[in-house]
């Protein structure tokens, strides 16, 4: 039988008794499965499954591994240049709309990582170098996506500004330098998105990795600015267990990693560390919170592939 217990002393409305029930089953009945890239659908708990898809400028078919077409937007450079929220809202609205067509519920959008590199292969994926302008309209693009019932991350957390070398390049900022640019774009975008989901980033940042930094996910994400939602990881950014101490919350694409880190080994590994087995409960309620937010539970929401003929109408 599940209890009826309070998750946390404050917060948000929707931070509802049920969050630390479904935790506690997910943790001691449902195994090492609940935690790949693709959620699994659970009917007793009523909890939807979580299908991801590239979306910044499109639904993306990554190599070509599906063969339908999707509506391709211009670059997100082009965007910024004209300033406007609107624009930035119709065109993710578009791209949401496809999405649900196509059977996806979490879109990994939000790209708001600042032109430090001019180089840099995925600019034109990015705002520009303007940590307002770069916020306000990523922002804007979570808000219109999160709109039609998806889940939309903001990406990369945080300063991975190249891709040559990303998995060694190391991105060193003072604090105060880092809050007044990069992460002001990332706290501006959350403030006016309110996205379900944070991605963190392949770089190191001042010294390890991103994903293992508990600077960036734990000290500043979750503590200083609040975040509700979850922090997933970039594929094949994922390293070790422990990583869910440094705030990783999901391991994303893990087919990209070495191992599934976040499966049967984690919860090997929790049986025998306190930290991590208190940790394995706290990072279900956000995912819980971001689907609950987004109207995921007890309804048609559930499962998006009934409502894709639907989506499909309305575009």
């Amino acid at each position: 039988q599940i209890r009826r217990e309070h998750v946390v002393e404050r917060g948000p409305n929707i931070v509802r008794n049920r969050f630390a029930a479904i935790s506690r089953c997910l943790v001691r009945r449902q195994g090492g499965e609940r935690v790949h890239r693709t959620q699994r659908r659970n009917p007793r708990l009523g909890i939807p499954a979580l299908h991801e898809t590239d979306a910044s400028l499109g639904v993306a078919s990554v190599n070509g591994l599906r063969h339908d077409g999707a509506t391709a937007l211009p670059s997100s450079l082009s965007l910024a240049s004209t300033w406007d929220r609107e624009v930035a809202r119709r065109g993710s609205a578009l791209i949401a709309k496809e999405a649900r067509a196509k059977g996806f519920n979490v879109l990994l959008a939000g790209g708001v990582n600042l032109a430090r590199e001019p180089r840099n292969g995925r600019n034109f994926e990015y705002l520009g170098e303007d940590p307002l302008l770069s916020g306000t309209l990523a922002g804007e693009t979570v808000r219109a996506i999160q709109a039609a019932h998806m889940i939309s991350t903001v990406k990369h957390f945080a300063v991975n500004p190249q891709e040559t070398g990303r998995h060694v390049a190391n991105s060193v900022l003072s604090d105060a330098a880092a809050h007044d640019s990069d992460l002001l774009a990332f706290r501006i975008a959350i403030d006016i998105g309110q996205p379900g989901a944070v991605m963190c980033a392949y770089n190191l940042y001042n010294g390890p990795h991103a994903c293992q930094s508990s600077y960036l996910l734990n000290e500043t994400l979750k503590r200083e600015w609040r975040y509700p939602g979850f922090v997933m990881s970039d594929w094949g950014a994922v390293r070790d267990v422990r990583d869910l101490l440094a705030g990783l919350d999901r391991q994303s694409g893990e087919e990209l990693d070495d191992r599934f880190y976040f499966a049967d080994d984690l919860l090997a590994a929790a049986r025998n560390d306190k930290a991590l087995h208190a940790r394995l409960h706290l990072r279900q309620c956000g995912a819980a919170l971001a689907q609950r937010a987004r109207h995921f539970f007890g309804g048609a929401h559930d499962d998006v592939g009934l409502n894709a003929k639907r989506a499909a109408d309305e575009i």
